[in-house]
């Protein structure tokens, strides 16, 4: 009697079986991947859109960020040149003739730190135009006295921010933004001069710019595509007007 015969794979079926099936797996892998990663850059971007909306809303809406202790606002009041000690409780937002009356964001850390903090004004600005109340109004920051903690950001991701060529970080890039004592408008000031005082930011003088800004994200290998970022709209009128950049902005 013949053996009765078996039906079934050869070695080398087998084994392009599960060449094909590995190719197919790493294929699904990669392509998921991919997906995370633009969808994590794409987190980024929605983030970093968020937090510079948020600051335009605290000069909109004043929020007082200072908290408790012996330099705390309760126990600081301000003069003409600065902040002094002093007994009883101020006005959350102001003490005496001081007033919180902007925002100053800061950019360091090759391009992955931004420290924002309230800018004070120590008079009531007056002049002809929104600049020139601002410029006479003895602005100044002092987070020591005011017993404010700056706020610190860092993009998500290990993304940073870039210029538009995406070549150099935003190192020493700042960004003010201010309400005129007069009229009420938010004004956006910027500048590249860390030693340049915030009222030569408001005059201009010394190089600061009053033009959109446009604030683009290094991927930092996330994603292939076409960097972006935010714009920020100079003197805008509200949050909306901080939005993401046009195609073409960031190379």
């Amino acid at each position: 009697m013949s053996g009765a015969k078996t039906s079934g794979f050869t070695i080398i079926e087998v084994m392009l079986f599960l060449a094909i099936s590995g190719l197919l797996a790493v294929g699904v892998m990669a392509g998921a991947g991919a997906a995370i990663n633009v969808q994590r850059y794409k987190d980024a971007t929605n983030s970093l859109l968020s937090y510079f909306q948020g600051e335009y809303d605290q000069v909109a809406n004043v929020q007082d960020n200072r908290v408790g202790g012996s330099n705390s606002m309760s126990s600081v009041a301000c003069t003409s040149s600065g902040f002094t000690t002093k007994d009883g409780p101020v006005t959350i937002g102001s003490s005496l003739s001081c007033f919180i009356i902007g925002r100053l964001i800061t950019v360091s850390n090759n391009g992955t730190s931004i420290q924002a903090q309230s800018v004070f004004a120590s008079k009531q600005g007056t002049g002809n135009d929104d600049i020139q109340a601002l410029a006479s109004s003895g602005l100044f920051i002092d987070a020591a006295q005011s017993g404010e903690v700056p706020d610190i950001y860092s993009p998500e991701w290990s993304t940073r921010l870039v210029n538009t060529t995406g070549s150099t970080s935003l190192d020493n890039w700042r960004l003010l933004i201010l309400r005129s004592p007069t009229s009420g408008t938010i004004r956006t000031f910027t500048s590249t001069d860390p030693n340049q005082s915030l009222t030569d930011m408001v005059t201009g003088n010394g190089g600061a710019t009053r033009q959109d800004m446009v604030v683009c994200l290094d991927p930092a290998g996330l994603v292939s595509q076409q960097p972006s970022g935010v714009r920020i709209v100079k003197d805008a009128a509200s949050v909306s007007a901080i939005k993401f950049t046009n195609p073409g902005d960031c190379q």
